[in-house]
């Protein structure tokens, strides 16, 4: 298992687990920050799978132009706002590593992966849209449904 939604830490199995907080760690100096405790069952893979960590600054313009037509012209300049999507798209990538990694180097039966990123950005996204939107669309009085969001409802 990696990268599973609220795996932390990682539980004892038959086999490898990665916890989702594995890809959670912050660059200063260009050094990367050290795993949570207990991120990774066995321990002892753990300094071996932190090598697979993908820093943003790795993520450069061909992967995000598919996303920002422009990013090559934007990375360019000292003030861009794409370092957000950089970091989502390292955190990815970090995951798509070690799995592949594993699934290389070990013997598995059954593999589960999570890409929190992809999840969050598209319901960031969706919510976004959602606010303009109803903004745009609906006068003020008229309510809009959104019991079926839960807790994330009062953020519309």
């Amino acid at each position: 298992m990696v990268g599973w939604y609220a795996s932390h830490p990682a539980e004892p199995i038959n086999g490898v687990m990665v916890s989702n907080q594995f890809e959670q760690f912050k660059v200063t100096d260009d050094q990367i920050s050290p795993l949570p405790s207990g991120c990774v069952h066995p321990a002892s893979r753990a300094e071996e799978l932190a090598e697979f960590r993908v820093r943003p600054v790795e993520i450069d313009a061909s992967a995000i132009v598919p996303f920002v037509p422009s990013a090559a012209k934007l990375l360019d300049k000292d003030a861009n706002r794409l370092g957000k999507l950089q970091y989502m798209l390292g955190q990815t990538a970090t995951i798509h590593a070690v799995t592949t990694h594993l699934m290389t180097n070990t013997e598995w039966d059954f593999t589960a992966v999570y890409y929190e990123e992809s999840t969050a950005s598209v319901t960031s996204s969706w919510l976004s849209i959602r606010r303009r939107w109803s903004k745009c669309r609906r006068p003020s009085s008229t309510p809009i449904n959104t019991a079926w969001l839960g807790s994330t409802a009062s953020t519309i």
